[in-house]
């Protein structure tokens, strides 16, 4: 049997990999609604980003175990933000 003395190991801090990959995607899906999809993706693709790179941070530290979810958010919000930028581009060439 183990020892009873033994601390158990703090739980990992992956909230914020989660987090970013769930905005990540809600960031590239409303950058896709013409219109009003613009406004509301940008903020969210920003936050996903920086909580992409704070889950990274937190992987590399090893205070969390989910570095490929953290990397995914931030490349999601990166995608969204390039989509927001083609969508502008495009708006703006219009005649």
């Amino acid at each position: 049997m183990a020892p009873r003395d033994r601390a158990a190991a703090p739980a990992p801090h992956n909230l914020s990999g989660r987090v970013a990959l769930q905005l990540g995607v809600v960031a590239v899906i409303t950058a896709l609604i013409p219109g009003i999809g613009d406004v509301l993706a940008a903020p969210v693709a920003l936050a996903s980003l920086v909580l992409g790179v704070v889950g990274y941070l937190r992987c590399d530290k090893g205070t969390a175990t989910n570095p490929a979810q953290a990397i995914a958010g931030g490349v999601l919000g990166i995608s969204a933000g390039c989509i927001i930028l083609a969508s502008y581009l495009i708006a703006a060439s219009a005649p």
